[in-house]
C-alpha cells in the first residue's frame, strides 16, 4: 500500500518556485506540525524534569525518609525515555523534511535537463526521446545526483543500466587535480556510497501531460519507448526515493506512516564490513516544465513557380 505521509504530488509552476510548491504540499505540513508538536512536548516534559530535580535537592532528610523522594524519582525515570525518544523523533522529522526538500528539487533538475536535452540534438532528433537513449539517461542522472546529499550510503554495483557514480567521482578528482591539492579521502568513499544508494534507490518517470477533458483533471501518461514532444509541450518528471531513516527508535514510526522497507547500508569503514538494516520511507515529488524546442524547419517550397 502507498503510503499516507511522505507522499508529496507537487505539480506547481515554475514561476512559484519548486521549494514553495514543496513548503505548502500537504507532507511538508504534516512534518512542520510533527515538529511543532515534538517542541511543545519537549519544552513541557524539560519543565516538568526540572522541577523534579529542584524538588528534589530541596528535599530535607525527613521527607526523604518519608517516601517523598522516591516519587519524584519514579518519575525522573518515567520522564526521561519519554524525553529522549521525542528528541529522537524531532531529529527524524527534521531530516525527512530536508529529504522532501531535496527529492522535489531532483525532479524539478529533471525536468529541467528533460526541457533542454529533449530539443537538442543529443543522439536523437530534435524533440524526439527514447527512454534507452543518452538523452533519458541524462534526465535519470540528473535527478540522482540532486538527491545523492541526503540518500543513504550503500556499496557494490549499481542495479540499474545508469550509472553516474564514476563519472561525478572523476569529476571531482579532475577538479582537486586541476586545482594541484589532494584529493579528499570522501571523493571515493562517502560520495560513491550515497551515489550508488541514489542510483538503487530511485526511479525516474517521465509523462507527458494532457490537459482534462470534462472533469478537467490533468492526465499524466507515461513516456513507452519512442516519443515525439512539440516546441512547447508540457514535460512531467515523476521522482520516487527511498529516503533514508538513520535515527534509532524515531525511524521505525516514520517507517510505519509509509511505504517502507529496509536496506543494508555500507559501513564507514569500508564495502567489506556492512552497517546493520536500516530502514527506509518513500518520497514521491513531481515536476512540470514546458519543452524549450523550437521547430526550426522551414514549410515546403510551394509548388506553383514564382516570379
Amino acid at each position: 500500500m502507498p503510503g499516507l505521509l511522505l507522499i508529496a504530488q507537487l505539480d506547481g509552476p515554475p514561476q512559484q518556485g519548486w521549494w514553495w510548491s514543496t513548503l505548502a504540499s500537504g507532507p511538508a505540513l504534516t512534518l512542520l506540525a510533527v515538529a511543532l508538536l515534538c517542541l511543545l512536548l519537549l519544552v513541557y516534559l524539560g519543565v516538568r524534569l526540572r522541577r523534579v530535580t529542584a524538588a528534589q535537592r530541596r528535599s530535607t532528610v525527613r521527607e526523604r525518609l518519608a517516601g517523598d523522594s522516591g516519587v519524584a524519582m519514579i518519575e525522573f525515570v518515567l520522564v526521561t525515555p519519554i524525553l529522549l525518544f521525542i528528541t529522537l523523533l524531532l531529529l527524524q522529522t527534521a531530516l525527512v523534511f530536508t529529504g522532501l526538500f531535496y527529492v522535489q528539487y531532483s525532479a524539478f533538475a529533471a525536468a529541467r535537463s528533460a526541457i533542454v536535452y529533449i530539443p537538442s540534438d543529443y543522439g536523437l532528433p530534435p524533440n524526439e526521446i527514447d527512454l534507452r537513449s543518452d538523452k533519458s539517461s541524462v534526465i535519470i542522472g540528473s535527478a540522482m545526483i540532486a538527491v545523492a546529499p541526503v540518500s543513504g550510503r550503500e556499496s557494490g554495483t549499481s542495479r540499474t543500466e545508469v550509472d553516474v557514480g564514476p563519472m561525478f567521482s572523476r569529476g571531482f578528482s579532475s577538479m582537486y587535480s586541476s586545482l594541484g591539492e589532494d584529493e579528499p579521502p570522501w571523493v571515493n568513499g562517502m560520495l560513491n556510497e550515497r551515489l550508488y544508494y541514489a542510483i538503487n534507490h530511485t526511479e525516474v518517470e517521465l509523462h507527458r501531460v494532457y490537459p482534462g477533458v470534462g472533469d478537467g483533471a490533468v492526465r499524466f501518461e507515461p513516456l513507452d519507448g519512442y516519443t515525439t514532444f512539440g516546441p512547447k509541450d508540457a514535460v512531467a518528471v515523476t521522482v520516487h526515493h527511498e529516503f533514508a531513516l538513520t535515527v534509532p527508535l524515531a525511524s521505525r514510526a516514520f517507517a510505519l506512516a509509509g511505504e517502507s522497507g529496509s536496506y543494508t547500508p555500507a559501513s564507514r569503514s569500508g564495502s567489506e564490513s556492512p552497517g546493520p538494516p536500516g530502514q527506509w520511507t518513500l518520497i514521491k515529488a513531481r515536476a512540470i516544465l514546458t519543452n524549450e524546442g523550437i521547430d526550426r524547419r522551414l514549410p515546403p517550397a510551394p509548388a506553383v513557380p514564382r516570379r
